[in-house]
């Protein structure tokens, strides 16, 4: 190794490992269905029971179907928002100056997804 030199001149070679690992796609699961709402801009969250941070969202397309893929299995509760300012975040409104935070929906029941089972026909209706 040492026959060669770089434009520098430098003969040492260096040998760089990474280990990764992947995960198969059959782990996966979603949820799709349709929101039935006359409100402009709906987006729907689907977000980790036991981590709030970790979440999903989704904007229905023009024949009113949210899709969610490629989800980890896991137990997730789902809610709906009017992005009224079209910032693609939740608006959570202020105190002072007095603004109103953006019109929301909480689906009661949470959501078992399981892997390699994805849920269809999950429809919503936010008024």
């Amino acid at each position: 190794m040492n026959y060669f030199s770089d434009a520098a001149g430098n003969k040492v070679d260096s040998t760089f490992f990474l280990k990764f690992q992947t995960i198969t796609g059959v782990e996966f699961t979603g949820i799709s269905g349709k929101l039935t709402t006359t409100k402009n801009n709906a987006i729907v969250v689907l977000q980790d029971s036991k981590d709030a941070k970790k979440y999903f969202t989704a904007i229905p397309d023009k024949t009113s179907t949210y899709k969610f893929e490629r989800i980890d299995a896991g137990i997730y509760s789902m809610w709906i928002y009017s992005d009224k300012d079209s910032s693609g975040t939740f608006d959570k409104g202020y105190p002072d100056p007095f603004r109103y935070s953006e019109e929301f929906y909480f689906v009661p029941d949470t959501i078992k997804l399981r892997p390699r089972w994805s849920i269809t026909d999950y429809n919503i209706v936010f008024e």
